[in-house]
């Protein structure tokens, strides 16, 4: 797994195998791009079958007045992406391609001073080097 996506399901993992009940809200709009789509899930884990039932219940409860047909059309675009392993590798390399984006423009912002005399010249230069940055990921 991409080491981000590792170190944000770790506190998940763990109070799972120490016994705990969780409640997980997730989602996708911006790590797939999907924004406006209000896409996401709500995981619920219990301990046992009988915890399970009563919390079922009581979600069944809450949500079905809110709406009963959520759109699909961005639940099908995570679902294949999930379900595929070539686009899930490909999703993967997209998040360490924008970390690596990420180091890139935080080198340029520290560097900014250093190479340019006025804002605009900054500017220039900002704008030269984030159309290099991508030009070559």
């Amino acid at each position: 797994l991409c080491e981000c996506i590792s170190k944000d399901a770790w506190a998940v993992r763990h109070f799972i195998e120490q016994g705990h009940n969780i409640f997980l809200s997730q989602s996708f709009a911006k790590n797939m791009d999907l924004y406006g789509k209000h896409l996401g899930g709500f995981i619920v884990v219990c301990t046992d079958a009988k915890e399970t039932k009563k919390v079922e219940s009581h979600l069944k409860i809450l949500i079905l007045p809110i709406y009963s047909s959520p759109p699909m059309s961005g639940a099908r675009i995570v679902a294949t992406i999930l379900n595929s392993p070539a686009l899930h590798s490909m999703w993967y390399d997209v998040e360490q391609l924008i970390k690596e984006f990420s180091v890139y423009m935080t080198k340029l912002g520290r560097n900014f001073g250093k190479h340019s005399r006025t804002r605009k010249e900054a500017i220039a230069v900002c704008i030269t080097s984030c159309l290099y940055v991508l030009a070559h990921i």
